[in-house]
This record gives C-alpha cells, structure tokens and sequence, in this order.
C-alpha cells in the first residue's frame, strides 16, 4: 500500500475526517454542504465526489449489514419531524470534536416551532 508493507492480520481504518477534507475527493471540500449529497444529475458534472471517500457503512463483503435499514430510518425521522415542524438554528455555528464518532464542540440549541395542520 503505496510502499508498505501491511502485514497479514493487521486492522486497517480509514479516517473519514481526513478523506472528507480532500478536494481531490470532495469539491469545495472545506464548505458545508450537505446538498453535495441530494444533487441532482445535471450538478454531478460539477461536482467531485469520490465515491469511496465516504464509507462509514464499510464497503465490500464485510460492508454492514444494517445499511439499509439505518438509511431508512433516518429517512422516515426526517420525514416525521419535517412534517410536523420547521427547525430553526439562529446561534454561532457549531464545531465538533474528534473522537471515535465527531460529537459537536456545544450543545446545539435548535428551536422546533409546530406546523399549524392544512384545514
């Protein structure tokens, strides 16, 4: 791997943090943008997107099983809250801290106001 030996048996990770802020990976790498993931056909030209930069399901034959699953249900809970409120964040942003999964750096203070329900 690119000049060294790994020896059998030895757990390899990647570092998705590392990976995420390559613009050889990612255009605008160092920008928050969570449409570069929900773009639509004609912006894929313009955009780079390495499409093993981001792995945190694994990849292969060993890949998680649960992916599915876990993407479904983070569909159906953003589904549910954003029928039912609008989300708003009017503080400074937030950062993370590295750890084994990024947790942010403060508490993030969203504020939910409730949808009046369509009569």
């Amino acid at each position: 791997m690119s000049g060294y030996t790994i020896p059998a048996g030895t757990p390899v990770f990647t570092e998705n943090y590392v990976a995420s802020q390559l613009e050889e990976n990612f255009t605008n790498a160092h920008t928050f943008l969570p449409e570069r993931w929900l773009k639509s056909e004609e912006q894929r030209d313009d955009w780079t997107l390495h499409p093993y930069a981001s792995l945190p399901f694994s990849f292969g034959p060993r890949m998680c099983l649960g992916r599915r699953m876990a993407e479904l249900e983070v569909w159906i809970l953003l589904v549910k809250l954003l029928s039912k409120y609008k989300i708003e964040y009017h503080y400074e942003d937030i950062g993370f801290v590295g750890k084994l999964a990024n947790a942010p750096d403060k508490p993030a203070r969203f504020r939910f106001i409730e949808l009046k329900p369509e009569s």
